[in-house]
């Protein structure tokens, strides 16, 4: 996606934008945000992929469990359950308490398979 791509619709959040753009990590969860949930702008799950992946590589944790779901549901992207377990496990080494109950959640419910567990971390 390119930046004016990931830009058009933001309304009156330029300066949130701006700041997104120039690798400001709460920014871009926070407009990643705006486009999930369609506040202050149209829904736009690709959009809304595009900047948690931004703040999630740059190592914001509510970004990397936010990816981690888009991956798993498919939203805004391809369905990929690796992906998905790398992110929730990314959030889980952060020691967010919330994100080690969900991850054991899917490997419970077999929603991420069993093999992608090599190496997990206890």
């Amino acid at each position: 996606m390119s930046k004016t791509e990931a830009k058009d619709n933001i309304g009156t959040n330029e300066d949130l934008y701006k700041a997104a753009e120039n690798g400001d990590i709460e920014s871009q969860y926070s407009l990643a945000t705006l486009y999930y949930e369609g506040k202050e702008t149209e829904k736009n799950l690709e959009k809304a992929f595009y900047w948690y992946q931004k703040a999630a590589e740059n190592g914001f944790e509510r970004a990397q469990y936010n990816l981690a779901r888009l991956y798993e549901n498919g939203e805004g992207t391809e369905k990929n359950l690796e992906k998905a377990f790398y992110w929730y496990q990314k959030a889980a080494e952060m020691e967010i308490l919330e994100h080690n109950i969900i991850l054991q959640h899917c490997i419970k419910k077999g929603k991420i398979h069993t093999k992608l567990f090599i190496g997990i971390r206890k």
